[in-house]
Order: C-alpha cells, then sequence, then structure tokens
C-alpha cells in the first residue's frame, strides 16, 4: 500500500474535504484526488462518497480510515522510540497560544520538554485567539493552547487540558474606590453584547450594580498594570496575580469565590499527537 496515498486519504477525511486536505497536505487539490483514486483502484474499493453534507465514508473507508489512524500513530511512537534511544529524534513542534500562558505556563515546561527531548524544535507565537486559529487550519501551527476558543471549522476539534482558577483583584490602595470598583478592564475576547454572560462581571454587578468595561484587551502586561494603576479591576488566572495578592499590592475583591477557566488544546482532526506532543500536555494537566 502506498504510504503517500494512505495519507491523503487520512487528510481529507479528518479535514473533511479535498480542499481542505490539500491546504493541509501542501499539495494540489488535483493530486490529493489523484491519490485517493489510486488508493482506492489499489484496494479494490470504494472509500468515499460525495453528497450534499460533504463526505461520507463507505464501510470500507471507515475500516481503512481506523487503520490509517494506528498506522500514523505507530509511526509517531516508532520514530520518539527510536529517536529517544540515540538521542536521535529530532521534530518541530508549533504552538500558537496567548501572552500569560506563554509567559506563565509554557516557559518552565518547554525547558523541560527540551531537557527530555533535546533536539525537538518548539516555536511559540503568541496573537488572539481568532488569529491563531486561522494559521491553525493554514498548518501553519500544529496546536493551540488556549482559555478561549472561537467558534471552531470543521476539521478542528478542542480537548480541555484541566481548570485553571482566576482571581478578580483590585489595586489594594484603590480598593475602596468605588468609581475604580465600577471599572471592569476586560480581555479582547469580551464581546459588548455578551457582557451579561460574563461571569465574573456578573457576579460582581451583584455588589457594584454600575459596573461596566472600561477597556478591553488581551495583553496580558496592561491588565496588570492598568490595575495595579488603580484604574479598575481585573480577573486574572491566579498563577498571574497570587505573588502580587501576597505582596498586597492586589486586593482578591472576592477570596471566597471560585472563577474556572478551562484549558484547553486545539487541533486538526489530522494532527496526529507525536510522543513530545503527549509529553508537553501532560505536563501542563
Amino acid at each position: 500500500m502506498n504510504y503517500k496515498n494512505l495519507q491523503a486519504f487520512f487528510y481529507v477525511v479528518s479535514s473533511g474535504s479535498f480542499v481542505k486536505a490539500s491546504e493541509v497536505a501542501g499539495v494540489s487539490q488535483p493530486a490529493i484526488s489523484s491519490s485517493v483514486k489510486n488508493l482506492e483502484d489499489e484496494l479494490g474499493v470504494v472509500l468515499l462518497e460525495r453528497s450534499n453534507r460533504g463526505i461520507l465514508l463507505t464501510q470500507a473507508g471507515e475500516r481503512v480510515y481506523q487503520t490509517a489512524v494506528q498506522i500514523f500513530r505507530d509511526v509517531e511512537e516508532l520514530k520518539a522510540d527510536l529517536g529517544h534511544q540515540n538521542h536521535t529524534y529530532s521534530t518541530d513542534l508549533k504552538i500558537g497560544t496567548s501572552d500569560e500562558i506563554a509567559s506563565y505556563l509554557l516557559a518552565k515546561r518547554i525547558a523541560l520538554l527540551k531537557e527530555e527531548f533535546p533536539l525537538v524544535r518548539p516555536q511559540v507565537y503568541t496573537a488572539p485567539a481568532d488569529e491563531l486559529l486561522k494559521k491553525l487550519k493554514k498548518g501553519e501551527l500544529d496546536l493551540l493552547i488556549l482559555f478561549y476558543t472561537p467558534e471552531l471549522p470543521d476539521g478542528v476539534s478542542e480537548q480541555k487540558i484541566r481548570d485553571v482558577e482566576f482571581k478578580m483583584v483590585v489595586s489594594r490602595s484603590h480598593a475602596r474606590k468605588k468609581s475604580v470598583l465600577n471599572n471592569f478592564i476586560g480581555s479582547r475576547i469580551l464581546q459588548i453584547h455578551r457582557i451579561n454572560k460574563f461571569p465574573a462581571l456578573l457576579k460582581h454587578r451583584e455588589d457594584y450594580p454600575d459596573a461596566d468595561v472600561y477597556l478591553t484587551t488581551n495583553n496580558i502586561n496592561m491588565h496588570l498594570q492598568m490595575t495595579l494603576q488603580g484604574h479598575g479591576v481585573s480577573i486574572l488566572p491566579k498563577f498571574v496575580v497570587e505573588p502580587l495578592i501576597q505582596s498586597k499590592k492586589l486586593k482578591d475583591i472576592y477570596p471566597k469565590e471560585r472563577f474556572d477557566y478551562g484549558l484547553k488544546v486545539v487541533m486538526r482532526n489530522s494532527f496526529i499527537p507525536s510522543r513530545v506532543y503527549k509529553s508537553l500536555i501532560g505536563s501542563l494537566g
């Protein structure tokens, strides 16, 4: 069985279309179609049927697809096993994430990953979630690690790694000023028409009915500086603000409340998790 033909078939099924498969594989759509046709001819069965709902697997196609998934996983495991034994396992891992996750969570994990796999080349790119998702779809990134994910397109899925605790904080020197407590500093993902659905702000409005969005930004340093300077309140990951709470620079407004947000990994369905991927995600769990 031709490996490239099987790979083309796998990309079509996992991405949901021949067009998307060609983007993932980096070849033309006719080349993908030809590879799938060659695989069908080689096996003597029809693997895919086209319909108004898109690509449909035949019974034989389903069996071949499941076998392909296992083959590609086994290949990755074999490469990792052999490379790990002689310290030659080399691969790129292109990660998209946010500033705070990169700075506070990934930095240490990447260092540990490099100790385990010295020749692995992690590439970490930070940007807004919607921009990262576009790069993921194009195959420019292997995976995303995010708190917030936009609506996911076909061929892309997410999985929760764990819940992360957030804290709503205010500058301790401004903690009694109502004008400051009424100013909510939100993330860039916060949409004005969805304010009433935002749990942290909804909770805050129970005590401060006039609280409203003061500004939004996806930059963690701006969040911190605006809050420390007394411009408003922010809800930020506990791992970011805990040292500042302990040093009494920030005040935890609701110490008895818990705001949890899921840390998620987002991947194309065609992505085959390698041992490097499993090690990284396992360290974040």
